[in-house]
């Protein structure tokens, strides 16, 4: 988050203040302790604390995407790494078992796991567990989401229907998808290791 420091505003001011303060000097107690004077010290008082203190907050890039995680591995911490270049807030919405078996199988790790995994990894700073799996208007503007991402191995169809919101928002940005790893080439290593009988007891 970015703070932009202000100098103080009003040395003109500060110099007639202190001009006063020298004067007073000349003065009689009783004039010292007028209240004009203490309304002028006052207001200066706080115009410099405010001045010297006051910062400009800006806003950071609020980034989301929502994946299942299954099997979390390299290409997922890829993708987030990716996705996060985009701003400087990741928001990571972990789908829940029914509505991933909308479009593909059923996860293996159970949603708490995965949210658990999830939240561990160091480019995700928000997690929102079993979102919608088409991203509503209304979520985009709960969240405060500037821009939304996804891979680019995403059917064409699907991607019209799950991030149509997001895509007529002008919202919408793809990273490249991670060759070599996923989490279904992972399952096929693991059932044909299980078919050579790697996995079983050697005797």
């Amino acid at each position: 988050m970015k703070k932009n420091f202000h100098p103080p505003i009003l040395p003109r001011f500060l110099l007639r203040l202190l001009t006063e303060l020298v004067s007073v000097e000349n003065k009689s107690v009783n004039s010292f302790l007028t209240l004009e004077f203490f309304v002028k010290y006052l207001f200066c008082l706080f115009l410099c604390v405010s001045s010297v203190f006051a910062e400009e907050t800006v806003r950071p890039v609020r980034i989301y995407v929502d994946i299942v995680g299954d099997l979390f591995h390299a290409g997922h911490v890829a993708f987030l790494k990716k996705a996060k270049s985009f701003g400087d807030y990741l928001i990571v919405g972990v789908l829940a078992d029914d509505t991933v078996e909308e479009y593909k199988r059923e996860p293996i790790i159970t949603l708490e796991d995965r949210v658990k995994v999830v939240e561990a990894c160091r480019y995700v700073d928000q997690v929102v567990v079993a979102p919608p799996l088409r991203l509503t208007e209304e979520m985009i503007r709960d969240l405060e989401i500037d821009y939304v991402v996804h891979g680019d191995d995403f059917n064409p169809a699907l991607l019209e229907d799950q991030y149509g919101v997001s895509l007529k928002l002008g919202i919408f940005k793809t990273v490249p998808y991670t060759p070599g790893i996923s989490t279904t080439q992972i399952i096929e290593r693991i059932v044909n290791r299980y078919d050579c009988g790697e996995f079983r007891k050697k005797k």
